[in-house]
């Protein structure tokens, strides 16, 4: 899966149905994902889901050059306009949402990141949250 990072190593990969299908839904796989929903077109006006996104591309952009740098999580994004039916699957009503996807096993209550417990966003928060639910992760 390595390859979804593209040429440019964008440390975000967008998923749409298909590769949502194919990076989360496949089992068994060897690595965790974290997936920011989202609804970033400007008709949405969400202004938290701009700030949030920022905050989360700087996390993943870190760890993506980190020198520590592995292949055992990614950093994925699903917008509303381009994944309606992802965000319909999984009962969610609002955005920005961040989960995460554990390389095995089923998702606990801790792979959801409450976003309502934090009114000023940080990476830290992220990092923190991050922590917690990968065993890969290195400051």
């Amino acid at each position: 899966q390595s390859g979804h990072y593209g040429r440019d190593r964008t440390p975000v990969v967008k998923l749409d149905d298909d590769k949502y299908k194919s990076f989360i839904r496949t089992m068994p796989r060897n690595y965790s994902i974290v997936v920011m929903f989202t609804a970033l077109s400007p008709n949405r006006n969400c202004k938290i889901c701009k700030e949030v996104h920022t905050e989360y591309t700087t996390l993943a952009r870190s760890h993506r050059y980190s020198r520590s740098f592995n292949s055992d999580i990614f950093f994925t994004m699903v917008d509303y306009d381009g994944g309606a039916a992802i965000f319909q699957r999984l009962k969610l009503t609002s955005a920005p949402v961040i989960l995460h996807f554990p390389a095995s096993g089923k998702r606990k209550k801790e792979d959801k990141f409450d976003l309502e417990r934090y009114l000023e966003l940080k990476v830290d928060d992220y990092s923190q949250f991050y922590s917690k639910t990968s065993t890969c992760y290195s400051k």
